[in-house]
């Protein structure tokens, strides 16, 4: 069985959810990010254990979870539809992630 260790409130967690949810996979159990973050060599969520061997970061998880579970694909047929969709995936995570979530964080500052 895979062991995804994952934050509940981790945007990068969530991703490897709902394509857990939305492909109806069954044996990838979920787990509380501590001890996956404590085996992690980065110290990060999320973190998919295969085997006993543990990899983070949640466009690699996605990409192998699609390849091993291809029954219901999520990524596009066509190597250019593939390309724009990693595009977007990596496009979010460098240049979006960090200022909503500074911005998440200033709102909650204010409003106290």
């Amino acid at each position: 069985m895979l062991k995804l260790y994952q934050a509940k409130l981790s945007p990068f967690s969530a991703r490897c959810r709902a394509q857990i949810y939305a492909k109806g996979i069954t044996d990838i159990e979920l787990l509380d990010s501590a001890d996956g973050k404590a085996r992690n060599p980065t110290k990060k969520s999320p973190a998919l254990e295969v085997d006993g061997r543990l990899f983070g970061e949640s466009e690699v998880i996605c990409e192998y979870i699609e390849d091993i579970y291809p029954q219901i694909p999520l990524r596009p047929q066509s190597p250019i539809d593939r390309a724009q969709v990693r595009l977007l995936s990596r496009t979010m995570d460098l240049y979006l992630h960090m200022p909503v979530a500074m911005l998440v964080k200033f709102r909650k500052q204010s409003a106290e």
